[in-house]
């Protein structure tokens, strides 16, 4: 890194705090006030201020702003012009360093910056922390450059990614809307009142083939709508697993485990695989179908609905999911401190339930678009764990960024001299435009970027794996030579007795 040098934070950009509005500032017309919350989500209602401020409190498209108080992070602001409110500094680099390099950066540093960082229950940073800082920066304005063309393909990766989860969560919400309330015919058509008869309902209008029922009316006798244990105690690692609100938007793996004298006592609320769990306390309205390998019990805030013959547990499930059923709900809640659903309630509110096969068309349709999303989320972690694998390599100097007069090119030591950068630039251009194009690298780049990909994957492997065997191996009181990965079209692992 001798093309590298340290530098104070504040050697490379001024931070300038934004203005301290009062309430009696905030006017109906002028410039948008700018906090943290409109930072964030570009839909969130602003006040706005027409009178006169500095004009360093200004901010405009392509200036840097960075959340210092509460929320730590950093964003390219790009929605025109605005007056900044406190709690964010607009940052304005200096000639020494790239922008958005900058800001790379710093989001890289953030970790350790937030360890300076000030209070307990809403850190924030000062300037003087900034002062204090050091971080590297490359000498080169041409290299910051190129780092910053590379992680910003990520960054195009990601929001291309997100605006995607965000079209199927719109196309959910409409299709949920309608085939809930119309349902579908047996052509697969979503009904209209134009052409298909409809009834008056104690829910609305409903399709003549369907019914209306009470959900305690929807449960077994033996399973009646019920809420868990009260108190689950100590974490017991042999006990029963036991469900609580959080577990509702997971994946049923980190889960308290309640000591088998107490969960004992608590038979009546036991739950298995197709059972629908919905949070009644605190958090209300959220909705999941124990999965196929779970059985345990559930926590005080849940309420367990086992559907019984004449309805399914995912149409159930989309059904409470739905705004309809969620209003309902609301109004159903009792308590000002803290929200709750009485059982008692719960088991007397209507739902509309088709025949059974049309429950199922319904909720395949429903899923479809869900494991839609769950793959767009899943592209969207992968591509953040690539974002924050390039900026290891790339802002620490691991891989080395120089200028030939051939071009530019980004190399590691002993590394093949082609135009590396190039190639990373290509890979994650690939990562956004396979999204819309299914285009590919280069023909001349893929050798070496086929060999990149694996290098890093290798790498990630052998990070993951041989931690693992050492940790196993102690732990059967094995030995064993040499771990190998490699390079092979399915996803397999060996043991191989007297050589591996």
């Amino acid at each position: 890194m001798e093309d590298w040098k340290r530098v104070k934070l504040t050697e490379l950009a001024d931070f300038i705090n934004g203005y301290a509005f009062k309430p009696s500032d905030w006017h109906k017309d002028g410039l948008p006030i700018i906090r943290i919350e409109q930072l964030k989500n570009p839909q969130a209602k602003c006040d706005f201020y027409s009178g006169e401020i500095p004009e360093y409190n200004i901010i405009d498209d392509g200036d840097l702003i960075f959340s210092w108080s509460a929320s730590l992070f950093l964003k390219m602001w790009d929605r025109g012009k605005a007056a900044l409110n406190q709690h964010l500094f607009k940052v304005v680099n200096f000639g020494s360093v790239n922008k958005l390099f900058l800001k790379y950066l710093i989001e890289y540093n953030l970790a350790e910056l937030t360890k300076t960082a000030h209070g307990s229950t809403m850190q924030h940073i000062t300037r003087k922390d900034l002062n204090k800082f050091y971080v590297n920066l490359p000498d080169d304005m041409v290299k910051q450059t190129q780092i910053a063309t590379i992680l910003s393909k990520t960054d195009q990766a990601i929001e291309q990614t997100e605006k995607l989860i965000a079209k199927y969560q719109r196309i959910k919400t409409g299709l949920m809307q309608d085939i809930l309330t119309k349902g579908i015919d047996e052509n697969g058509d979503i009904r209209s009142e134009e052409t298909h008869e409809f009834k008056d309902s104690l829910v609305g209008r409903i399709p003549i083939g369907w019914r209306i029922s009470k959900f305690e009316h929807i449960t077994p006798p033996d399973a009646p709508i019920c809420y868990g244990i009260i108190q689950p105690g100590k974490h017991d690692h042999n006990g029963i697993p036991v469900v609580a609100i959080w577990n509702l938007q997971g994946d049923f793996t980190n889960i308290h485990r309640s000591s088998r004298e107490i969960e004992s006592k608590y038979k009546r609320s036991r739950i298995r695989p197709g059972d629908v769990l919905l949070s009644v306390k605190g958090t209300t309205g959220k909705v999941k179908v124990v999965p196929s390998w779970f059985n345990g019990n559930i926590s005080r805030d849940i309420a367990r609905i086992r559907p019984g013959e004449g309805a399914l547990s995912q149409y159930l499930r989309y059904m409470l999911e739905s705004s309809l059923f969620q209003r309902h709900l609301g109004n159903a809640v009792v308590g000002t401190t803290r929200a709750e659903i009485s059982i008692g309630i719960l088991r007397q509110l209507h739902l509309a339930l088709p025949p059974i096969d049309e429950q199922q068309r319904i909720a395949s349709i429903l899923q479809e678009t869900d494991n839609r999303i769950c793959a767009e989320r899943l592209d969207r972690y992968k591509l953040i764990k690539i974002k924050t694998g390039l900026m290891q390599d790339l802002l620490t100097g691991k891989v080395r960024v120089t200028v030939r007069n051939t071009g530019q090119s980004m190399n590691r030591k002993n590394s093949c001299p082609a135009s590396l950068c190039c190639i990373w630039a290509e890979i994650t251009d690939w990562m956004w435009s396979h999204r819309i194009t299914r285009a590919s690298v280069s023909k001349s780049c893929q050798p070496i970027a086929s060999r990149l990909f694996r290098s890093w994957y290798f790498n990630k492997a052998k990070e993951k794996i041989i931690p693992k065997v050492r940790f196993y191996a102690k732990k059967l009181g094995v030995t064993y030579n040499k771990v190998m990965v490699s390079d092979l079209k399915y996803r397999w692992g060996s043991c191989t007795p007297g050589t591996t």
